[in-house]
């Protein structure tokens, strides 16, 4: 309904940001396909409206994920990351920063996520979202996990507590 009205009011910043909204719920649903075009869309608008399009971006790097595209998925990511200033909302920077930072730990890059803790812990205490200081706390507990097993284990139970505060059970199956 909100992509319809925005598409009537030709309202450039209204139609991008329906249109990623309605892509949100596609990618949710596993419609990639459907979710691509409308982030085209809403890239274009973003860019039409002078707006940054580091979301799409950040949703881009998402499916390219969920796709198994893991180099696709770091590239976007990271363009997100360097898409996104200091006026952003500090939440979307910390989320960007997780992003770059989980698909660096799936291949291994423990160095280089070891470098980005320190924001991203800096981010994290700033945010009011259980969701993302739970995903902070899964990429501690993944860089503990070798050298002190003991401290991850509560990095995971830190994780397990939060993603219950937002009742998001099945990242923890």
């Amino acid at each position: 309904r909100d992509l319809k009205a925005a598409r009537v009011s030709n309202d450039s910043r209204k139609l991008a940001r329906a249109a990623h909204n309605m892509a949100v719920c596609l990618i949710e649903q596993g419609h990639l396909a459907a979710a691509e075009t409308l982030l085209n869309e809403s890239a274009a608008e973003f860019k039409a409206a002078g707006q940054n399009p580091a979301c799409v971006l950040f949703l881009e790097a998402q499916m390219a994920g969920m796709r198994g595209d893991k180099v696709t998925a770091l590239e976007k990511a990271r363009l997100a990351k360097d898409g996104l200033v200091k006026e952003d909302h500090a939440d979307a920077r910390l989320e960007s920063r997780l992003l770059v930072a989980d698909l660096l730990c799936e291949g291994g890059r423990l160095d280089e996520v070891q470098a980005m803790m320190k924001d991203i812990s800096r981010l994290a205490k700033q945010t009011e979202s259980a969701r993302l200081r739970a995903w902070e706390a899964k990429i501690q507990a993944f860089l503990l996990v070798r050298e002190a097993p003991e401290k991850a284990a509560e990095q995971y139970d830190k994780r397990a507590a939060l993603l219950q505060e937002c009742r998001l059970y099945h990242p923890m199956a």
